[in-house]
């Protein structure tokens, strides 16, 4: 069939097919990331592995396909090894043998790769001695900084306050600012649903905002005492904020908290600080709100820009 390619039951995730008619969907991904090659035998004894084959998974991902959403465990974990995919036995060097071609090998990742995302996988896995059986449904992964424009990086999302622009870090956008140490930190797989890393990308000068022109390209840690969690959450904390001055802290150093909100929050919006301490490597940037409504008008004027946010952000301004 034109478009399609079938092996053996499964297809390229890449093309149209009866299965899969909208094209691509994503790379199927298990859920966990490094492995560790197991050809020593000493620490396969220690593992308690008694037969041949197998890797050590080193650690997963926290939004993965190997984390059960209904049951809030992870099917698959660090210290587990991987014995085979679907009954292929995966080999002690992370190889699977290539059907049909008993003299070639190829990595056992490809036993995924190959299948559509959301299709059930068989994995057998061996803890602590005791030998599982999972099944686990792949999804694409998710990354903390976001790659491909068009799929999982959304196309031109900011927020305009004092002329201050900002915008989630994604890596079109690193790409074009040519700032690969960002995506250096913060290129690991998203830890927290809707999560975002926010920048303050640049700033529109302004009498309002004089004294602050020159910075750009920096990590938005808070606004008024509260953690930033994504883009929309800063816009309705500017949004709600009584304060007559608006107070944002910026990072000097590309690094910044991506933990687990405090329980009973949700999505981070009331994660208040707790430790009032002002790190030595943040920029303090304090704009009056009164002036910044009025001056805002002008400045997206005079730089041709429609509105105060992108059409998916809530932000009355």
């Amino acid at each position: 069939m034109e478009g399609t390619r079938e092996t053996e039951g499964r297809c390229n995730a890449a093309a149209k097919s009866p299965s899969n008619p909208e094209g691509f969907c994503g790379v199927a991904f298990l859920g966990f990331g490094p492995i560790q090659t197991l050809e020593n035998p000493t620490v396969r004894q220690y593992l308690g592995l008694e037969e041949e084959g197998g890797v050590r998974i080193v650690s997963v991902d926290p939004l993965g396909g190997c984390y059960d959403k209904e049951k809030g465990v992870y099917l698959i974990k660090p210290d587990d090894v991987l014995l085979s995919i679907d009954g292929i036995l995966v080999g002690q060097d992370g190889t699977v043998q290539l059907p049909g071609r008993l003299s070639e090998r190829i990595s056992f990742s490809a036993l995924v790769t190959s299948q559509l995302p959301t299709k059930p996988i068989s994995v057998t896995i061996l803890r602590k001695g005791e030998r599982l059986v999972q099944t686990i449904i792949p999804s694409p992964r998710r990354y903390m900084v976001p790659r491909t424009s068009g799929y999982d990086a959304p196309d031109a999302l900011y927020v305009i306050c004092g002329g201050c622009v900002f915008v989630p870090l994604t890596k079109p956008w690193i790409d074009t600012k040519k700032r690969g140490d960002l995506f250096g930190t913060f290129g690991g797989p998203l830890t927290e649903e809707n999560r975002q890393i926010v920048m303050l990308s640049t700033v529109l000068a302004n009498s309002v905002n004089v004294g602050y022109h020159g910075l750009s390209c920096m990590v938005l840690r808070a606004f008024d005492g509260v953690e930033v969690f994504n883009l929309q959450h800063l816009a309705t904390l500017i949004q709600k904020s009584a304060n007559p001055m608006l107070e944002f802290r910026l990072k000097m150093n590309a690094s910044v908290s991506t933990s687990t909100p405090k329980e009973g929050s949700q999505n981070g919006s009331i994660d208040v600080l707790e430790d009032a301490t002002v790190p030595a490597d943040e920029v303090l940037v304090v704009l009056d709100r009164e002036k910044c409504k009025e001056a805002d008008p002008i400045i997206r004027e005079g730089h041709m820009i429609s509105a105060a946010c992108s059409p998916e952000i809530e932000f009355d301004w």
